[in-house]
């Protein structure tokens, strides 16, 4: 998935979503809303994957972006769901490129490591009062569509020509084909790694964020001691340690529960999709069982 964000409105968001569609395909493709919840989602999904839409465009989105559908529709080859309003369950091929774009942009999960992000920044109050050499850019690249994808074709053939040289570059996970194709030949003609974005990406947010947080406040707290969740939760409640009132602060983003405070359900669950993943050298292990209760500590990996 590509991403477009930006800090204000009329910055270009939505016309880079057209230039895309119009090089690829040779029109605008539809806009749609953000879905509400996972039921919209994969109704939407299945309806995209039917009418055989070469792009699908989620336009403006308002609200953190975090679809385990989402990440289902970007990594299988395969969609199976059941149409609308009928028994009949039908298996549909994935080959769509999905846009996505929106103001300060949040994207969330495990959608962080499949989408690539663009960030604008236009550096003045009124983006949309800026003036370009072309005017109509979207009917630029309808009159020159030809010359533009025999550029791009143009690219990834001399590159190929050239023996495919390795850039130095750590694969982008799942997507193989593409970084082999299209971002490598970039970073070979010394344009920027269009990875940087999802760099920037994974590093802000999500739950790579919140552990990146917890972690070194967590062993600033506890080192190495073996920890319950309810005592962890207990003693960062009740202290006024600047480290322990830190640690709190960063806990509350993972299991905070209203006004009721920190919930042992929910940080004992995060924790345990947190477990073995290593962030600055750091990672979470469950270090003993007593009486059904895990203790976690940090330990350095």
């Amino acid at each position: 998935m590509f991403a477009t964000r930006a800090t204000d409105m009329a910055t270009g968001k939505g016309l880079i979503s057209d230039i895309l569609s119009l090089v690829g395909t040779g029109f605008v493709s539809p806009a749609m809303s953000q879905a509400r919840n996972p039921e919209e989602e994969r109704k939407r999904i299945t309806a995209n994957l039917v009418r055989c839409t070469p792009v699908a465009r989620i336009d403006n989105c308002d609200r953190p972006l975090d679809s385990a559908e989402l990440c289902i529709v970007l990594t299988e080859e395969i969609w199976s769901d059941r149409l609308l309003g009928s028994t009949k369950q039908v298996n549909l091929p994935t080959r769509v490129l999905w846009l996505v774009n929106g103001n300060n942009l949040v994207i969330g999960g495990d959608l962080t490591t499949r989408t690539v992000i663009c960030d604008i920044d236009a550096k003045m109050e009124n983006p949309g009062k800026r003036e370009f050499k072309i005017k109509d850019l979207r009917g630029y690249v309808r009159e020159h569509r030809a010359d533009l994808v025999v550029a791009a074709l143009t690219i990834m053939r001399a590159y190929v020509t050239a023996g495919s040289p390795a850039q130095g570059t750590s694969v982008f996970g799942r997507f193989e084909h593409w970084d082999a194709r299209v971002r490598a030949p970039l970073i070979w003609l010394d344009q920027a790694d269009p990875c940087r974005g999802a760099e920037r990406l994974t590093l802000a947010g999500g739950s790579y964020g919140q552990l990146r947080a917890v972690l070194p406040a967590w062993q600033d707290c506890f080192q190495s001691r073996p920890m319950a969740v309810r005592e962890v939760i207990e003693g960062v409640s009740t202290s006024f340690n600047p480290a322990m009132m830190a640690l709190r602060d960063t806990l509350a983003e993972v299991a905070q529960d209203g006004a009721a405070g920190l919930n042992t359900r929910k940080l004992g669950n995060w924790l345990g999709k947190q477990q073995g993943k290593i962030i600055g050298g750091l990672k979470f292990t469950p270090a003993t069982m007593q009486r059904g209760i895990a203790r976690w500590t940090v330990v350095s990996a």
